[in-house]
């Protein structure tokens, strides 16, 4: 009997399944549009495009692309290689049709990012779905038709996995340095019925859990900044053991109450629901908070620039961001979240952004910013979403 048991224990060790994917970080887009003097352009674009499309569908993914972090993902049989940005907010996976020749799909040199464009006709393993996809996000929209193929990743081969082909994205697209989207959402609601490459995944798997971690920044100018995704296990190597665990509201969105925050002298003891969002460079917040780390910061906005700045020499002295999550704080010091992104003139940013004032629940979006400082544990199989001190050699 003791053998039969040691047996199965054994069995148990050698079919358990944990599979860990290397990211990097892009670097930020609003950085090198600035550097090269198109940031107005940009902006430009931004504005008009909320204006001719405000509130025309009831999904509207509010604009914080900035810095994506982006894993290898090939697709099809043969794989053909792409660098897809990981996102936990992401509504579905998607890459850019080879027959869409506009700027937009083949991508602006301004981001310094030679794009790959999926060939359907050189994939014995695609399979063309006669359902249509679009994604309405603050920034632009992007549509075509659904499909099924191949996915390989982090030694994961999913078969048959849904993605949407886009036929057409519009300008803003073309900014961005990646090849489409790789959405770690556990429901998609793009379209009706679609499968996400988590929910696949999880079939191989020892725990349907998944752990994120990303490293330090060192210049967001420049990217390359690593991050370790490990799907089926806790990532004991990067982060803490004590994780606390929050419910998830919504693990469409991976949604969580917060109790509030403080800065300094400034306390809201305020219940609120927020995302994490590992497709989010900054912390996202409403209007009042944005305003009220300012003022302790002595922030000033730019609004030629859409930002908030402080002189750089004051990195290190500024008072910690704190957010507190199911009864416990998470301090965010100020070496993290200010931030160089090479304005030449002497200031930083403050890594946060403006969801708007009156904004509905979800009224936070916790980025890249927070992450970096806390690993971020998706149990889907408890409906829970973990945070633990995250482990960094000194850079």
């Amino acid at each position: 009997m003791r053998f039969i048991l040691t047996l199965a224990a054994i069995t148990a060790v050698l079919h358990a399944k944990s599979f860990k994917i290397d990211v990097r970080s892009t670097g930020s887009l609003r950085a090198k549009l600035i550097t090269s003097g198109q940031h107005r352009q940009y902006l430009d674009q931004q504005r008009k495009y909320r204006v001719q499309n405000f509130r025309a569908e009831p999904l509207q993914i509010m604009d914080y692309a900035d810095e994506f972090y982006v894993g290898e993902v090939h697709v099809g049989t043969p794989g053909q290689r792409t660098q897809l940005a990981m996102g936990t907010a992401v509504p579905g996976s998607w890459l850019i049709d080879s027959n869409c020749d506009s700027m937009a799909c083949n991508g602006h040199s301004v981001n310094g990012f030679t794009r790959h464009k999926f060939d359907t006709l050189n994939s014995s393993t695609f399979n063309r779905k006669e359902k249509a996809f679009a994604i309405m996000y603050g920034y632009g929209v992007c549509e075509g038709y659904m499909a099924t193929d191949v996915f390989s990743f982090a030694g994961l081969n999913i078969p048959g996995q849904d993605v949407g082909i886009a036929q057409y994205v519009n300008d803003y697209f073309g900014y961005l340095p990646i090849d489409g989207m790789f959405s770690l959402a556990w429901l998609a609601f793009v379209a009706d019925n679609e499968t996400t490459p988590l929910r696949r995944a999880f079939d191989d798997l020892d725990k349907p859990i998944f752990t994120v971690w990303l490293d330090k920044k060192v210049n967001l100018t420049a990217g390359g900044n690593r991050g370790l995704f490990t799907f089926g296990d806790f990532d004991h190597d990067h982060c803490e053991e004590d994780a606390n665990y929050a419910l998830s509201t919504d693990i469409v969105y991976w949604q969580f109450s917060i109790d509030g925050y403080f800065i300094s002298s400034h306390r809201q003891d305020k219940k609120a629901e927020a995302i994490s969002d590992t497709g989010a460079p900054w912390i996202g917040a409403p209007q009042e908070v944005i305003d009220t780390v300012a003022n302790v910061t002595g922030a000033k906005y730019d609004a030629s620039r859409d930002i908030y700045t402080v002189p750089c020499d004051v990195t290190e002295t500024l008072p910690d961001f704190n957010i507190v999550i199911n009864g416990r704080e998470y301090a965010i010091p100020s070496a993290v979240y200010v931030v160089d992104i090479g304005l030449s003139d002497g200031n930083c940013v403050i890594a946060f952004f403006s969801l708007g004032e009156n904004v509905p629940e979800p009224s936070w979006v916790l980025g890249a910013t927070f992450i970096r400082n806390y690993c971020h544990v998706y149990d889907v199989g408890a409906k829970q979403i973990g945070f633990s001190k995250a482990k960094h050699t000194d850079v």
